[in-house]
This record gives structure tokens, C-alpha cells and sequence, in this order.
């Protein structure tokens, strides 16, 4: 997790297995969810920290965190360069 601007954790006790509403929300397409089974975290280091899979969760099972001794200004210029060198 060399360039992750955060850390998503699911909590599969908490998630319903019939819900994939965090998938649905994610912009960046990071999280998965097979077709018999629970939703994981695909692409770790691709999350943007945007929290709508948090917010979108009705069971509240899935939290991102962020690095609190990082400035937003230094995750935008990590993103932005990242963007550069793809």
C-alpha cells in the first residue's frame, strides 16, 4: 500500500451479503463483490478517499481512514502526480 490515500476495512459479520451498494457508489471502482459471497477491496492503493461507500452503507460495515498526520493538500499532489506517471 505504497500510494494509498486511505484504508478501506470491511467488516464481513456487519455486511449483507445481498447488498452491494458500496460497490455501486465507489468512483473508482476498488471494491468487489462475487457473485456468492462478500464484498472485498480489490485495488487498495486506487481509493480516493471519498467515503461514499461509507456513507452509502445501511449496516455501517465498511470504513475508509486516512492518514491523520497528512495534509489534504499532499494527498491531492499524490493523486495528481500519480495521475501523470499512468
Amino acid at each position: 500500500m505504497d500510494n494509498a490515500v486511505a484504508t478501506v476495512a470491511i467488516n464481513a459479520e456487519a455486511c449483507s451479503s445481498s447488498c452491494d451498494l458500496c460497490v455501486a457508489s465507489c468512483p473508482v471502482d476498488i471494491l468487489r463483490k462475487p457473485e456468492h459471497g462478500s464484498v472485498y477491496v480489490a485495488y487498495p492503493d486506487d481509493c480516493q478517499a471519498c467515503f461514499l461507500c461509507e456513507e452509502e452503507c445501511p449496516r455501517e460495515a465498511i470504513r475508509v481512514t486516512t492518514p491523520a498526520r497528512v495534509p489534504m493538500i499532499d494527498v491531492v499532489y499524490a493523486q495528481s502526480s500519480s495521475e501523470k506517471g499512468r
